[in-house]
């Protein structure tokens, strides 16, 4: 089982969520073979253009995958407001993951939450 499709099984996560999507993604890309892009323009399309669109990024390999996709949408998608959940992403290595999650408040300035509570 997927670690993606583990947890939202496991939660009635549609019922907090106004709009989610779910990629599955076994390697490092630029959302290469899945349908995230055609998701965005269709989120972007459907909000008012003077706010910003709250997103949610979870998911495994903060230092990495975590730290490339914040970037890559940060750059691509402006209007976006990103939020990562640090109880809601992991790392191998505890170090990598806080320096990740210092990175991405500090460089990218994606807002950084601790709980889960807050996240949602």
């Amino acid at each position: 089982m997927l670690g993606a499709q583990f947890i939202f099984e496991s939660i009635p996560y549609q019922s907090h969520f106004s709009s989610s999507h779910i990629i599955y993604s076994t390697t490092l890309n630029d959302f290469e073979g899945t349908d995230l892009n055609d998701h965005l323009k269709t989120l972007i399309k459907n909000s008012p253009s003077t706010e910003k669109i709250r997103v949610g990024l979870i998911g495994v390999w903060t230092e990495a995958k975590i730290l490339f996709l914040t970037y890559e949408r940060s750059t691509r998608y402006p209007q976006f407001d990103i939020t990562v959940c640090n109880a809601l992403t992991a790392s191998s290595s505890r170090d990598q993951h806080f320096l990740a999650l210092h990175q991405l408040s500090r460089v990218i300035g994606v807002t950084v939450i601790d709980s889960i509570g807050e996240f949602i």
